[in-house]
């Protein structure tokens, strides 16, 4: 059977749980808009694949989930709240890639967000996800560090497993954009895994000797107030063991590391001379 549009334009039931899945799903249930034709013919390939999705289908209990109709149907469904960003511009915030969020969820809420953990019976409409324009759909924020401790992406939480799928739809139709650079979006599923623990109240030396010592670096920043406790100052062990070294230091505050940035970028520790970097505000 083929679903014929008013335009004229024909979706075969091959196509029909392809993206977006509410527009392609509410071919059946919907009573405007939609005429039913056995007039063209549905390709024996078309109808193979039919026929398989319709017994995985006729396998699901009454008031199944939408994400497992989805799967049954073969498509890729999000298993986590959790996307991961990779290829950020070197110099971006976390404001910057918020809005490229937010402005994919809006994209993909003007045709609607499935619901993908809602029971639901084919003969229903499928459910949508009411999504509000703020920031509550964020929950937490973490950098994801390269091997020079330098930022590489970010490891974004949002409220549901849903809005994850919402932003891969997006993503692979209109691409995701921090700033002014389109970056790689996939699902990051492990979650347990310990994050870096850097903030806007911590900086980045590079290039110091190679017999340079945590004491060295907490002498330099000794007028700055560090963060209280014992690991003020980290060496990161993510470089090569012949390559200058990098510490993080761990300010009181924001300001404090913004006034350590300020004064010492450039100074010399022996015959290296220091470079100095900010991380960006993170959600955690």
């Amino acid at each position: 059977m083929t679903i014929l549009l008013k335009t004229g334009r024909s979706i075969s039931r091959l196509q029909q749980w392809k993206r977006p899945l509410h527009l392609c799903l509410s071919a059946f249930t919907s009573s405007s808009g939609l005429l039913f034709s056995e007039t063209v013919p549905t390709p024996s390939s078309a109808i193979s694949h039919r026929k398989k999705n319709t017994n995985k289908k006729q396998r699901l209990p009454t008031g199944s989930i939408v994400g497992d109709h989805m799967q049954a149907a073969g498509e890729r469904v999000a298993q986590s709240n959790w996307i991961q960003i990779d290829g950020i511009p070197p110099t971006s915030s976390l404001e910057a890639m918020l809005e490229g969020v937010q402005l994919a969820l809006e994209r993909e809420n003007k045709r609607g967000i499935v619901d993908l953990d809602a029971s639901w019976d084919s003969i229903d409409p499928v459910p949508s996800l009411h999504f509000n324009n703020d920031s509550s759909c964020i929950q937490k924020a973490h950098l994801n560090l390269s091997m020079l401790a330098r930022p590489t992406g970010w490891f974004i939480q949002l409220k549901n497993r849903s809005l994850v799928q919402a932003v891969l739809n997006q993503s692979a139709d209109a691409g995701l954009f921090c700033s002014w650079k389109k970056v790689i979006v996939s699902e990051h599923r492990d979650a347990k895994r310990p994050f870096y623990r850097v903030s806007d109240a911590t900086i980045r030396v590079e290039n110091c000797p190679l017999k340079t010592t945590i004491m060295n670096v907490m002498n330099l920043f000794s007028r700055y107030d560090l963060k209280p406790g014992a690991k003020a100052v980290e060496e990161w062990k993510g470089g090569r063991d012949d390559r200058p070294r990098t510490f993080l230091v761990h300010f009181a505050d924001a300001s404090w590391a913004r006034s350590a940035l300020r004064e010492k970028q450039g100074e010399f520790m022996d015959d290296n001379k220091l470079v100095l970097a900010p991380y960006p505000r993170q959600i955690v």
